[in-house]
């Protein structure tokens, strides 16, 4: 019954700390570490260029100003706050600055986790290591410097307090209206805590409805109070935190917004985080979802009326977005846990390996992780720029600012965040806010030169390209260089410019 309790950890039976770190530590430790890597996502660029024009001009963006195929039109940039908090870091120390606080972002994320399988009673030992294990992976390509580490932190902050109310009888905490609030100007996905809320309203309101009709006895009537008391508190709480969401620039677009990507457009089909997971590419995140199909298989313990909820909804929103995959972690993890622990009561051997691993994880939290923050950190603020090697076209940038060829842009897609930044001069023809750009012909006419459809020459006189900045080995370079109405004029390993004769 999902009413029930389970026991504080720490109990009789357990393992006593040792002064030794705990195997969760050193998984901690390892992510952070191992979160270090260099910047490799192309719409990182196209935040810092929003938050510069933001802090130059002290006022939010609502329309588009940096393209010249719509420009002035609505723009609900969601990402607002997270946008100025990027360029402040950048101001601060650099690319390695998001760096480090992406590192700190994610390892923040898992520990909040930990927390959450600790008040289901699997804070340690096998269970716990097994949900680390599988949150770490599944969130390996969302690790970017990027608004969405808000909504990994603040979406498992909110499904700890759920959890914790429900496992340990805290109520919940009227605060989180106040992190719905800053989330909803930091990143869209605040609607997924939102969303969190309802698994567990609607375990509570079935149990209510089955205690229907008299009440047996002082404990049961006191049962049915205190359920109740739950049920109000929980709707309180997140009518607060929905009234709390519309504190933004854009008052209750902000709110609508996200409800665009519960059916992805034709357009956002293209992206390919958007896009369903490719799994000859996606090897691990298979792996994980069989690991989770064997749990629930092997398990005997009953799935809660919430976590069926939680596991049935985020394997839709795995399978419609890869970049949903985080949330085997947030939505699946504090359930996995439970049937992992139950799955290792069973057989003999399960036994024995749970014991080994508590032996192993019965250390003190905190001094190797500490330790870990402050020496990676430093070495990673201190070093040179993290930024992946032959990835942006750094070298097209240089020629383009020094000879300034008159004329409009072309660009490949995902160099469009990149020029923002670093070539405000020129204007781009699209970048990664595909929402932007489909509300009107824009994007549609990228399509059409992108893929060489009939008239995709049409399009480019139509909106008077003089210049094309394209990754060296698409189609459409290759057909540009062999045209003799276009002009090779720069090449290196990353990208080539046309200019039209």
């Amino acid at each position: 019954m999902s009413d029930l309790r389970p026991a504080a950890e720490g109990s009789a039976g357990k393992p006593a700390a040792s002064a030794l770190p705990g195997l969760r530590e050193v998984l901690l430790a390892l992510f952070f570490l191992g979160s270090l890597t260099p910047v490799v996502d192309y719409d990182v660029w196209l935040h810092l260029a929003a938050g510069r024009e933001m802090w130059s001009k002290a006022q939010v963006l609502s329309v588009d100003v940096f393209s010249h195929t719509v420009p002035g039109e609505a723009w609900v940039y969601h990402e607002w706050l997270a946008a100025v908090v990027s360029y402040g870091l950048w101001l601060l120390g650099g690319v390695n600055a998001l760096v480090v606080f992406k590192a700190v972002m994610m390892t923040a994320s898992m520990g909040v986790l930990l927390a959450t399988f600790a008040v289901r009673g699997h804070g340690r030992g096998a269970p716990a290591l097994v949900g680390l294990m599988a949150a770490a992976v599944s969130a390996n390509n969302v690790a970017l410097e990027r608004p969405h580490l808000f909504t990994i932190l603040f979406l498992n902050l909110f499904v700890y307090w759920l959890n914790r109310q429900r496992y340990r009888g805290m109520p919940l905490p009227w605060g989180m209206a106040v992190i719905a609030a800053l989330w909803a100007n930091l990143h869209g996905g605040f609607v997924l805590g939102l969303l969190a809320f309802g698994p567990f309203l609607v375990e509570d309101l079935w149990h209510l409805v089955r205690r229907r009709g008299p009440v047996d006895g002082q404990d049961e009537a006191l049962a049915v109070s205190r359920l109740r008391e739950r049920i109000l508190r929980t709707a309180l709480v997140l009518a607060a935190c929905v009234f709390a969401t519309l504190a933004n620039p854009y008052g209750v677009e902000t709110l609508l917004y996200p409800l665009q990507y519960a059916s992805p457009s034709p357009f956002m089909r293209q992206i390919e985080e958007w896009a369903s997971p490719n799994f000859q590419r996606q090897i691990v995140l298979e792996a994980v979802l069989l690991v989770l199909v064997a749990v629930g298989v092997f398990s005997k313990a009953p799935v809660g009326l919430a976590d069926g909820i939680f596991a049935m909804a985020s394997v839709h929103l795995i399978l419609t977005g890869v970049r949903n995959s985080f949330l085997v972690g947030s939505f699946l993890g504090p359930a996995l846990v439970s049937h992992v622990a139950a799955c290792l009561e069973q057989p003999s051997w399960g036994g024995r390996l749970r014991r080994k691993l508590e032996r192993f994880d019965s250390g003190t939290f905190g001094p190797l992780l500490a330790l870990a923050v402050l020496l990676g950190g430093t070495v990673a603020l201190t070093g040179t720029p993290r930024v992946a090697p032959g990835r942006f076209p750094e070298g097209a940038v240089r020629f383009l600012e020094r000879q300034r060829p008159p004329g409009r842009l072309f660009n490949d897609y995902d160099f469009g965040g990149y020029l923002m930044f670093h070539l405000p001069a020129y204007p781009v023809f699209v970048d990664g806010r595909v929402d932007v750009y489909s509300k009107h012909s824009a994007f549609a006419d990228f399509l059409s030169v992108w893929h060489l459809s009939a008239d995709w020459e049409r399009v480019l006189e139509r909106r008077g390209v003089r210049i094309a900045l394209l990754e060296q080995r698409q189609s459409l370079a290759a057909l540009l260089g062999a045209s003799p109405n276009w002009q090779e004029v720069f090449r290196d390993d990353v990208a080539v410019i046309f200019l039209k004769r």
